[in-house]
């Protein structure tokens, strides 16, 4: 047993939309949003950690939390600024031992601001 961390990407899909996709898909009654893992992290508890103190009120509690875009731009930035130096690893993310998680982080983030900018949305959700 461990950590793990799902960042998912949720595109709503318009009433047009839902006609065309239900043609390709007969089988299936409503689609009313496509989702997808952006990022999966294993043990990442400094990223985990940010997510509750920033995104759930503080609950670390294995729910589903709507993430924004500006939430993601804010825990990129805190990324960069560690990998570029800028700050210590203990000022943005206290509980990291490891930096090899940002790099990691950095990648999916980036992924999910692409997307962001084609109109999907965010969750994330943890599981120990």
């Amino acid at each position: 047993m461990g950590l793990d961390m799902y960042l998912t990407a949720v595109l709503d899909v318009s009433p047009e939309k839902q006609e065309e996709l239900l043609k390709l898909f007969p089988e299936v009654d409503s689609m009313e949003s496509v989702h997808t893992e952006v990022g999966y992290w294993r043990k990442a508890e400094a990223i985990h950690y940010w997510f509750v103190e920033h995104v759930q009120y503080g609950n670390d509690d294995c729910r589903i939390y709507n993430v924004c875009a500006d939430d993601l731009i804010t825990l990129l930035e805190g990324v960069d600024n560690v990998l570029e130096k800028k700050q210590s690893l203990e000022e943005v993310f206290p509980e990291c031992t490891d930096s090899d998680c940002l790099v990691h982080t950095k990648k999916i983030l980036e992924k999910a601001m692409k997307l962001a900018e084609l109109g999907w949305r965010f969750q994330y959700r943890s599981s120990w």
